[in-house]
Protein backbone atom coordinates (compact mmCIF):
# COMPACT_ATOMS: atom_id res chain seq x y z
CA UNK A 1 0.00 0.00 0.00
CA UNK A 2 2.83 2.49 1.06
CA UNK A 3 4.54 1.52 -2.33
CA UNK A 4 1.92 2.32 -4.33
CA UNK A 5 1.47 5.84 -2.28
CA UNK A 6 4.76 6.69 -2.98
CA UNK A 7 4.46 6.26 -6.73
CA UNK A 8 1.45 8.21 -7.14
CA UNK A 9 3.18 10.82 -5.02
CA UNK A 10 5.86 10.50 -7.35
CA UNK A 11 3.83 10.71 -10.59
CA UNK A 12 2.30 13.76 -9.22
CA UNK A 13 5.39 15.61 -8.19
CA UNK A 14 6.80 14.47 -12.20
CA UNK A 15 3.36 15.71 -13.52
CA UNK A 16 3.08 18.64 -11.43
CA UNK A 17 7.39 19.32 -12.18
CA UNK A 18 6.79 19.02 -15.96
CA UNK A 19 3.35 21.38 -15.69
CA UNK A 20 5.96 24.15 -14.84
CA UNK A 21 8.79 23.21 -17.16
CA UNK A 22 6.05 23.21 -19.98
CA UNK A 23 4.71 26.84 -18.58
CA UNK A 24 8.68 27.96 -18.00
CA UNK A 25 9.13 27.29 -21.85
CA UNK A 26 5.67 29.20 -23.35
CA UNK A 27 6.66 32.11 -21.26
CA UNK A 28 9.83 32.10 -22.94
CA UNK A 29 9.47 31.42 -26.31
CA UNK A 30 6.99 34.52 -26.00
CA UNK A 31 9.30 36.76 -24.69
CA UNK A 32 11.06 35.67 -27.22
CA UNK A 33 8.77 36.24 -30.41
CA UNK A 34 8.19 39.49 -28.97
CA UNK A 35 10.98 40.91 -28.46
CA UNK A 36 13.83 39.38 -31.93
CA UNK A 37 11.39 41.89 -34.11
CA UNK A 38 12.07 45.10 -31.68
CA UNK A 39 15.85 43.97 -32.25
CA UNK A 40 15.71 43.37 -35.43
CA UNK A 41 14.23 46.80 -36.28
CA UNK A 42 16.69 48.53 -34.18
CA UNK A 43 19.38 47.37 -35.80
CA UNK A 44 18.89 47.71 -39.50
CA UNK A 45 17.87 51.13 -38.51
CA UNK A 46 21.08 51.50 -36.42
CA UNK A 47 23.48 50.31 -38.88
CA UNK A 48 22.15 52.09 -41.38
CA UNK A 49 22.97 55.43 -39.79
CA UNK A 50 26.29 53.87 -38.95
CA UNK A 51 27.03 53.34 -42.10
CA UNK A 52 25.97 57.22 -43.12
CA UNK A 53 27.86 58.46 -40.45
CA UNK A 54 30.59 56.33 -41.38
CA UNK A 55 31.01 57.12 -45.10
CA UNK A 56 30.15 60.94 -44.42
CA UNK A 57 33.38 63.26 -46.19
CA UNK A 58 35.06 63.37 -42.84
CA UNK A 59 34.95 59.79 -41.64
CA UNK A 60 35.80 57.91 -44.73
CA UNK A 61 39.11 59.11 -44.83
CA UNK A 62 40.30 57.07 -41.83
CA UNK A 63 41.18 53.64 -42.15
CA UNK A 64 39.02 52.22 -39.03
CA UNK A 65 35.57 54.01 -40.27
CA UNK A 66 36.06 51.36 -43.42
CA UNK A 67 35.90 48.48 -40.86
CA UNK A 68 33.27 49.62 -38.66
CA UNK A 69 31.42 50.39 -42.32
CA UNK A 70 32.14 46.49 -43.23
CA UNK A 71 30.98 45.16 -39.43
CA UNK A 72 27.81 47.81 -39.65
CA UNK A 73 27.51 45.62 -43.55
CA UNK A 74 28.01 42.05 -41.54
CA UNK A 75 25.51 42.52 -38.20
CA UNK A 76 22.91 43.90 -41.22
CA UNK A 77 23.50 40.76 -42.76
CA UNK A 78 23.08 38.61 -39.50
CA UNK A 79 20.22 40.06 -38.69
CA UNK A 80 18.53 39.43 -42.28
CA UNK A 81 19.83 36.03 -42.66
CA UNK A 82 20.06 34.49 -39.08
CA UNK A 83 17.96 36.40 -36.54
CA UNK A 84 15.09 37.10 -39.33
CA UNK A 85 15.13 33.25 -40.73
CA UNK A 86 15.69 32.22 -37.08
CA UNK A 87 12.28 34.10 -35.88
CA UNK A 88 10.33 32.77 -38.50
CA UNK A 89 10.91 29.52 -37.51
CA UNK A 90 10.57 29.19 -34.37
CA UNK A 91 8.78 32.88 -33.57
CA UNK A 92 6.31 33.84 -36.12
CA UNK A 93 4.37 30.00 -35.98
CA UNK A 94 3.30 30.96 -32.26
CA UNK A 95 1.62 34.28 -33.71
CA UNK A 96 0.11 32.74 -36.97
CA UNK A 97 -0.35 29.21 -36.14
CA UNK A 98 -2.17 28.00 -38.65
CA UNK A 99 0.23 29.06 -41.26
CA UNK A 100 3.14 26.97 -42.74
CA UNK A 101 6.61 28.67 -42.38
CA UNK A 102 8.72 25.80 -43.00
CA UNK A 103 9.24 26.32 -46.80
CA UNK A 104 12.41 28.34 -45.73
CA UNK A 105 13.86 24.74 -44.21
CA UNK A 106 13.22 23.18 -48.20
CA UNK A 107 15.56 21.94 -50.11
CA UNK A 108 17.92 24.42 -51.30
CA UNK A 109 16.99 27.23 -49.31
CA UNK A 110 17.97 25.34 -46.17
CA UNK A 111 21.36 25.30 -47.48
CA UNK A 112 21.54 28.64 -48.86
CA UNK A 113 20.44 30.51 -45.74
CA UNK A 114 22.99 27.90 -43.28
CA UNK A 115 25.84 29.53 -45.85
CA UNK A 116 24.39 32.55 -45.43
CA UNK A 117 23.67 33.07 -41.83
CA UNK A 118 27.54 30.97 -41.00
CA UNK A 119 29.47 33.40 -43.08
CA UNK A 120 27.82 36.52 -41.63
CA UNK A 121 27.99 35.65 -37.98
CA UNK A 122 31.99 34.57 -38.97
CA UNK A 123 32.36 37.67 -40.94
CA UNK A 124 31.12 39.74 -37.84
CA UNK A 125 33.24 38.26 -35.03
CA UNK A 126 36.51 38.85 -37.73
CA UNK A 127 35.82 41.91 -38.70
CA UNK A 128 35.64 42.94 -35.10
CA UNK A 129 39.50 41.12 -34.93
CA UNK A 130 40.52 42.64 -37.82
CA UNK A 131 39.65 46.09 -36.25
CA UNK A 132 41.28 45.22 -32.91
CA UNK A 133 44.20 44.27 -34.61
CA UNK A 134 44.61 47.49 -36.50
CA UNK A 135 43.66 49.47 -33.52
CA UNK A 136 46.62 47.20 -31.99
CA UNK A 137 49.03 48.71 -34.33
CA UNK A 138 48.23 51.62 -34.56
CA UNK A 139 48.42 52.63 -30.95
CA UNK A 140 51.41 50.34 -30.10
CA UNK A 141 53.75 50.24 -33.24
CA UNK A 142 52.80 53.96 -35.22
CA UNK A 143 55.95 53.62 -37.45
CA UNK A 144 54.38 50.19 -38.53
CA UNK A 145 51.35 51.54 -39.99
CA UNK A 146 50.59 50.31 -43.25
CA UNK A 147 48.32 52.52 -45.62
CA UNK A 148 45.44 50.89 -47.69
CA UNK A 149 46.62 47.65 -46.02
CA UNK A 150 43.00 47.34 -44.32
CA UNK A 151 40.90 47.07 -47.99
CA UNK A 152 43.53 44.22 -48.64
CA UNK A 153 43.21 42.82 -44.88
CA UNK A 154 39.11 42.95 -45.53
CA UNK A 155 39.32 41.07 -49.02
CA UNK A 156 41.70 38.19 -47.72
CA UNK A 157 39.08 38.11 -44.51
CA UNK A 158 36.00 37.95 -46.59
CA UNK A 159 37.50 35.27 -49.58
CA UNK A 160 38.53 33.34 -46.57
CA UNK A 161 35.17 33.10 -44.58
CA UNK A 162 33.06 32.46 -47.81
CA UNK A 163 35.33 29.43 -48.45
CA UNK A 164 35.61 27.89 -44.67
CA UNK A 165 31.72 28.35 -44.88
CA UNK A 166 31.33 26.17 -47.80
CA UNK A 167 31.07 23.07 -45.53
CA UNK A 168 27.63 23.85 -44.73
CA UNK A 169 26.22 23.85 -48.28
CA UNK A 170 26.80 20.09 -48.12
CA UNK A 171 26.52 19.03 -44.56
CA UNK A 172 22.94 20.33 -44.15
CA UNK A 173 19.38 19.53 -45.69
CA UNK A 174 15.74 19.28 -45.31
CA UNK A 175 14.05 16.22 -43.44
CA UNK A 176 10.33 16.46 -43.81
CA UNK A 177 8.59 15.30 -40.93
CA UNK A 178 4.28 15.50 -42.39
CA UNK A 179 3.54 18.93 -43.82
CA UNK A 180 6.97 20.17 -42.38
CA UNK A 181 10.41 20.69 -43.28
CA UNK A 182 13.37 20.97 -40.49
CA UNK A 183 16.90 21.90 -41.59
CA UNK A 184 19.54 19.76 -39.92
CA UNK A 185 22.58 17.79 -40.65
CA UNK A 186 22.78 15.14 -43.45
CA UNK A 187 21.77 11.68 -42.58
CA UNK A 188 24.79 9.80 -41.43
CA UNK A 189 26.96 13.27 -40.60
CA UNK A 190 25.81 13.49 -36.84
CA UNK A 191 29.45 13.24 -35.99
CA UNK A 192 31.17 15.19 -38.55
CA UNK A 193 27.95 17.89 -38.08
CA UNK A 194 28.55 17.79 -34.22
CA UNK A 195 32.81 18.77 -34.74
CA UNK A 196 31.91 21.24 -37.74
CA UNK A 197 29.82 22.83 -35.42
CA UNK A 198 32.36 23.01 -32.26
CA UNK A 199 35.09 24.24 -34.56
CA UNK A 200 32.42 27.06 -35.65
CA UNK A 201 31.73 27.94 -31.88
CA UNK A 202 35.61 28.11 -31.75
CA UNK A 203 36.11 30.52 -34.81
CA UNK A 204 33.58 32.82 -33.92
CA UNK A 205 33.83 33.24 -30.23
CA UNK A 206 36.44 31.31 -28.16
CA UNK A 207 39.65 32.66 -30.72
CA UNK A 208 38.38 36.01 -31.51
CA UNK A 209 37.61 36.31 -27.62
CA UNK A 210 41.65 34.81 -26.84
CA UNK A 211 42.52 37.48 -30.06
CA UNK A 212 40.38 40.79 -28.49
CA UNK A 213 41.53 40.15 -24.71
CA UNK A 214 45.10 40.07 -25.72
CA UNK A 215 44.83 42.80 -28.31
CA UNK A 216 43.52 45.30 -25.56
CA UNK A 217 46.03 44.14 -23.02
CA UNK A 218 48.10 45.44 -25.36
CA UNK A 219 47.01 48.78 -26.28
CA UNK A 220 46.24 49.23 -22.34
CA UNK A 221 49.58 48.43 -21.31
CA UNK A 222 50.82 51.27 -24.47
CA UNK A 223 48.47 53.70 -23.29
CA UNK A 224 49.81 53.54 -19.13
CA UNK A 225 53.32 53.54 -20.13
CA UNK A 226 52.90 56.63 -22.77
CA UNK A 227 50.50 58.65 -20.20
CA UNK A 228 53.15 57.77 -17.36
CA UNK A 229 56.23 58.99 -19.19
CA UNK A 230 54.26 62.04 -19.82
CA UNK A 231 53.91 61.56 -23.30
CA UNK A 232 51.76 64.88 -24.55
CA UNK A 233 48.65 63.48 -26.91
CA UNK A 234 48.00 65.64 -29.70
CA UNK A 235 44.95 65.91 -32.23
CA UNK A 236 46.00 62.72 -34.66
CA UNK A 237 46.57 60.91 -31.04
CA UNK A 238 43.25 61.51 -29.74
CA UNK A 239 41.01 60.35 -32.70
CA UNK A 240 43.28 57.00 -32.01
CA UNK A 241 42.34 56.93 -28.75
CA UNK A 242 38.14 57.74 -29.30
CA UNK A 243 38.33 54.90 -32.12
CA UNK A 244 40.40 52.69 -29.41
CA UNK A 245 37.34 53.55 -27.25
CA UNK A 246 34.99 52.79 -29.69
CA UNK A 247 36.50 49.53 -30.55
CA UNK A 248 37.19 48.51 -26.71
CA UNK A 249 33.31 49.07 -26.26
CA UNK A 250 32.45 46.91 -28.87
CA UNK A 251 34.93 44.02 -27.92
CA UNK A 252 34.12 44.71 -24.47
CA UNK A 253 29.63 43.49 -25.43
CA UNK A 254 30.80 41.41 -27.82
CA UNK A 255 31.89 39.08 -25.14
CA UNK A 256 29.12 39.96 -22.46
CA UNK A 257 26.11 39.24 -25.48
CA UNK A 258 27.72 36.12 -26.81
CA UNK A 259 28.85 34.47 -22.86
CA UNK A 260 25.09 33.45 -21.42
CA UNK A 261 24.26 31.76 -25.37
CA UNK A 262 27.66 29.87 -25.82
CA UNK A 263 27.74 28.65 -22.11
CA UNK A 264 24.70 27.09 -22.43
CA UNK A 265 24.92 25.63 -26.12
CA UNK A 266 28.17 24.61 -24.87
CA UNK A 267 26.30 22.67 -21.78
CA UNK A 268 24.03 21.25 -24.27
CA UNK A 269 26.00 20.26 -27.20
CA UNK A 270 28.04 18.21 -24.40
CA UNK A 271 25.10 16.16 -23.30
CA UNK A 272 24.28 15.75 -27.14
CA UNK A 273 27.67 14.19 -28.12
CA UNK A 274 27.11 11.91 -30.60
CA UNK A 275 29.28 9.35 -28.21
CA UNK A 276 27.23 10.08 -25.28
CA UNK A 277 24.57 7.37 -24.36
CA UNK A 278 22.22 9.86 -22.25
CA UNK A 279 21.05 12.85 -24.00
CA UNK A 280 18.36 13.70 -21.27
CA UNK A 281 14.31 13.18 -21.13
CA UNK A 282 11.32 15.54 -22.51
CA UNK A 283 11.68 17.34 -19.40
CA UNK A 284 15.45 18.17 -19.80
CA UNK A 285 14.78 19.43 -23.38
CA UNK A 286 11.67 21.88 -22.26
CA UNK A 287 13.57 23.18 -19.80
CA UNK A 288 16.44 23.72 -21.41
CA UNK A 289 14.88 25.12 -24.84
CA UNK A 290 13.33 27.13 -22.00
CA UNK A 291 16.83 28.95 -21.22
CA UNK A 292 17.71 28.95 -25.15
CA UNK A 293 14.68 31.29 -25.40
CA UNK A 294 16.11 33.94 -23.12
CA UNK A 295 19.45 33.71 -24.43
CA UNK A 296 18.96 33.76 -27.78
CA UNK A 297 17.60 37.71 -27.79
CA UNK A 298 20.84 38.88 -25.62
CA UNK A 299 22.69 37.21 -28.01
CA UNK A 300 21.15 38.85 -30.81
CA UNK A 301 21.49 41.75 -29.02
CA UNK A 302 25.01 42.21 -29.83
CA UNK A 303 24.42 42.48 -33.80
CA UNK A 304 22.11 46.13 -32.87
CA UNK A 305 23.84 47.57 -30.04
CA UNK A 306 27.22 48.94 -31.85
CA UNK A 307 25.01 52.26 -32.72
CA UNK A 308 24.28 52.87 -29.51
CA UNK A 309 28.14 52.23 -28.06
CA UNK A 310 29.52 54.47 -30.92
CA UNK A 311 27.17 57.36 -29.65
CA UNK A 312 28.12 56.82 -26.23
CA UNK A 313 31.94 56.31 -26.87
CA UNK A 314 32.39 59.05 -29.90
CA UNK A 315 32.32 62.23 -29.83
CA UNK A 316 33.63 62.33 -33.73
CA UNK A 317 30.71 59.81 -34.67
CA UNK A 318 28.43 61.96 -32.85
CA UNK A 319 29.05 65.25 -34.39
CA UNK A 320 29.27 63.82 -38.16
CA UNK A 321 26.02 62.35 -37.26
CA UNK A 322 24.43 66.09 -36.06
CA UNK A 323 26.10 67.36 -39.22
CA UNK A 324 24.24 64.98 -41.39
CA UNK A 325 20.98 65.38 -39.86
CA UNK A 326 21.30 69.08 -39.18
CA UNK A 327 22.09 69.43 -42.87
CA UNK A 328 19.13 67.18 -44.08
CA UNK A 329 16.64 69.15 -41.73
CA UNK A 330 18.46 72.84 -43.37
CA UNK A 331 17.49 71.18 -46.96
CA UNK A 332 14.03 69.93 -45.86
CA UNK A 333 13.30 73.84 -44.39
CA UNK A 334 14.89 74.91 -47.43
CA UNK A 335 12.65 73.08 -49.77
CA UNK A 336 9.50 73.93 -47.69
CA UNK A 337 10.10 77.19 -47.82
CA UNK A 338 10.73 77.09 -51.55
CA UNK A 339 7.64 75.13 -52.22
CA UNK A 340 5.95 77.72 -49.93
CA UNK A 341 7.10 81.02 -51.62
CA UNK A 342 6.32 79.43 -55.36
CA UNK A 343 3.00 78.93 -53.95
CA UNK A 344 2.85 82.72 -52.37
CA UNK A 345 3.48 84.22 -55.61
CA UNK A 346 1.16 82.02 -57.83
CA UNK A 347 -1.35 83.61 -55.42
CA UNK A 348 -0.09 86.99 -55.46
CA UNK A 349 -0.31 86.61 -59.66
CA UNK A 350 -3.90 85.06 -59.53
CA UNK A 351 -5.01 88.25 -57.15
CA UNK A 352 -3.27 90.52 -59.14
CA UNK A 353 -4.92 89.35 -62.55
CA UNK A 354 -8.45 88.71 -61.19
CA UNK A 355 -9.56 92.28 -60.39
CA UNK A 356 -7.88 93.87 -63.71
CA UNK A 357 -10.36 90.92 -65.42
CA UNK A 358 -13.35 91.81 -63.33
CA UNK A 359 -12.83 95.58 -63.89
CA UNK A 360 -12.83 95.17 -67.93
CA UNK A 361 -15.64 93.25 -67.31
CA UNK A 362 -17.68 95.60 -65.49
CA UNK A 363 -16.99 98.42 -67.89
CA UNK A 364 -18.20 96.43 -71.02
CA UNK A 365 -21.18 96.04 -69.33
CA UNK A 366 -21.97 99.45 -68.56
CA UNK A 367 -21.08 100.22 -72.16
Amino acid sequence: MNATENSSIMSKDKEEQTSSHARFKNATLYTYTYITPLIFAIGLIGNAITLKVFNSAVMKTMSASVYLSCLALADTSVLVFYVLSEWIRRGLPLLLPDINFSIIDANGACQIREYLSHLSRLLSSWVIVAFTCERCVSVCFPLKTLQKSHKLALCVLLTICSIVMVYTLYMNMSHSYGDFRVCSYRDGYEYEHFIAESMFVTLIFFLPFLIITVANAMIIRTLYHRGRNGIQANDNSNIKIEFFMMMFAISLFYIVFHIPYFIVWCRLRIITNPKESSVGDGDFWIYWNGILSICRPIYYMNYCSNFFLYCITGAKFRSEMKKIFICKRQTYNSVKTHIRATELSSFTRNCNTSPSGFSRETSTNRA
